[in-house]
């Protein structure tokens, strides 16, 4: 650390105590990454982007044949499409398992800055793969109808019943605390629940930067007996088949597993109609509700809602239970298989010629 308690450099030891990296700091930027080989001496990286390249070179893809590498983090597409140059045959599928776009993240809105090099470039890549057919045709309505856009949703797993019982008037919210996820958004909205079902709890699960900030709004809204921080779980299974409703009042979210979870549970979710995930995965007024984005009052008016017809409830929960319209284990394995074939076949034509 320099006087100013800011790193001039880091490095990274083996379990025996040797220096084997360095990254050299200036300010808060890597002005070069320094790798020690015991018998090839030192190699000099000006980032680490080449020095993944090198890594992947030299080491993951040293004995494999034409290879296919898996990426889900665009902003290492300059390392990657540089790699194809130098490795034979290799092709690259990247994945994007979130929104793409930045705030306030509907179509239209700006691209997320560390995405806005790789959506410029769509058209160069051998494939790239989001989770919704809604994302594939938002990006081609942007960008160009490109062929190279694929669809491979997450599969939704079989959740073993827990057979707790279930609290019908118990609402659950699992998620990171942080202001994207909409916690605020669900104690303001309960100030309303409380005032029609004052026995009415909110449980909000996780943990995060917004604690703080969340258990003040709980006092200010006056929900100290009603609304309750849980801290983390590592068990929300056991949290959904408790509760007879999830909250997921996500500004943003990607394809989200605790929203299957919830529902393969029977717990009824209530949820923002954010892009690219819950209209994916709720078929609105059958097996969940959803909510316009930021609509507080609907949100309250959905939680309501529920809450005071036990039996529409019951007809939702049971119908969440048995949603299955997400792909099988074996549906996904079989579209990358596919996909995976597309992508070798193409390479194979290219080599022959």
């Amino acid at each position: 650390m320099n006087n100013e308690n800011v790193p001039e450099y880091i490095s990274f030891f083996t379990v025996d105590g040797n220096e084997f990296l360095r990254h050299r700091y200036e300010g808060s930027s890597i002005i070069s990454i320094e790798l020690k080989r015991k018998k090839r001496g030192s190699f000099i990286f000006r980032d680490e982007k080449e020095l993944l390249a090198y890594w992947l070179s030299e080491h993951v893809f040293s004995d494999a044949p034409h290879p296919t590498l898996i990426s889900e983090y665009g902003f290492n597409r300059t390392a990657l499409e540089g790699l194809k140059k130098s490795i034979p045959g290799l092709r690259v599928i990247y994945t994007l398992h979130n929104n793409h776009l930045a705030a306030p993240y509907r179509y239209g809105s700006k691209i997320k800055p560390e995405l806005q090099d790789f959506m410029d470039h769509l058209a160069e890549y051998d494939a790239v793969v989001v989770l919704t057919d809604e994302q594939r045709i938002d990006i081609m309505k942007q960008f160009a109808p490109l062929a190279n856009i694929h669809v491979i949703p997450h599969h939704v797993p079989d959740f073993p019943s827990i057979s707790a019982t279930r609290d019908p008037m118990k609402v659950v919210l699992v998620g990171r605390y942080t202001s994207i996820k909409g916690q605020l958004d669900a104690i303001e909205a309960f100030r309303e629940v409380s005032t029609r079902f004052p026995q009415a709890t909110l449980e909000l699960y996780g943990r995060g930067p917004d604690e703080e900030e969340i258990r003040k709004a709980i006092g200010a809204a006056g929900l100290v007996d009603q609304v309750r921080i849980m801290g983390f779980t590592d068990n929300s299974l056991a949290t959904f088949e408790g509760a007879a409703l999830s909250l997921q009042p996500s500004y943003m979210e990607g394809y989200a597993l605790s929203l299957q979870e919830s529902m393969a549970s029977g717990c009824v979710p209530v949820a923002y109609d954010f892009k690219y995930g819950a209209r994916a995965q709720i078929t609105n007024g059958e097996d969940g509700i959803l909510v316009d984005t930021g609509n507080i009052r609907e949100l309250a008016a959905a939680i309501i809602l529920l809450l005071s017809d036990p039996k529409y409830l019951m007809t939702l929960s049971s119908a969440a239970r048995n949603c299955k319209r997400s792909s099988t284990q074996q549906q996904v394995v079989q579209s990358w298989g596919v996909l995976f074939r597309n992508v070798r076949s193409e390479v194979e034509s290219n080599l022959a010629i």
